[in-house]
């Protein structure tokens, strides 16, 4: 985590995995999507990676795809907009039965603006084994950092949007509808 003090952070994490067995197939952890939370009050947000090693045959792994989503691989919402989750498709696997995925990431960030601070929040980390090559689907919730925000913003996240001009336009339209009908009703 690295701040400035002027309201922007950056929030990283990197993965290296080991080749424990973890459940019945015989295989080690995969991560597919990695998550971290706590961006809803942010006011930009933007996701990244940063590889560190590119000189082996096999390097880093990156992320495939980044979006703010809650859900990720072999899970009913997946890519489904989530405002405090930033999602990272990767794959990260240190026994990876195709040999194509290392078992260390690159690093993956989220740079925000808008906040306050940062804390220590239980669950600000998904990692996702999504049963791509037959392993068992499961999700690890792990401790993190997150930012915080002022009162004041949290407050105003909590408000309803502000509607388009196109959404005002179309409301008139139909109380012009309305009206007219209701007019000639009376006739």
């Amino acid at each position: 985590m690295y701040g400035d003090g002027a309201g922007t952070y950056i929030f990283g994490m990197r993965l290296d995995m080991n080749a424990n067995v973890w459940d019945s197939t015989g295989l080690a952890f995969e991560v597919n999507d990695a998550f971290r939370s706590g961006f809803a009050s942010a006011t930009s947000v933007q996701g990244g990676y940063s590889k560190v090693d590119i000189t082996g045959p096999v390097t880093d792994e990156y992320a495939r795809s980044i979006g703010r989503s809650a859900e990720g691989m072999n899970e009913p919402g997946i890519g489904t907009y989530d405002a405090d989750w930033v999602r990272f498709e990767t794959d990260v696997n240190v026994d990876d039965p195709d040999g194509s995925s290392p078992g260390t990431s690159a690093w993956y960030w989220v740079k925000i603006t808008g906040a306050n601070g940062w804390t220590t929040a239980e669950e600000a980390i998904r990692l996702l084994e999504g049963g791509e090559e037959d392993q068992t689907e499961y999700s690890i919730l792990v401790s993190g950092y997150v930012p915080t925000y002022a009162s004041a913003r949290l407050a105003a996240s909590a408000l309803a949007p502000v509607p388009e001009p196109s959404e005002y336009a179309m409301f008139l339209a139909g109380l012009g509808v309305l009206g007219f009908a209701a007019r000639r009703r009376m006739r």
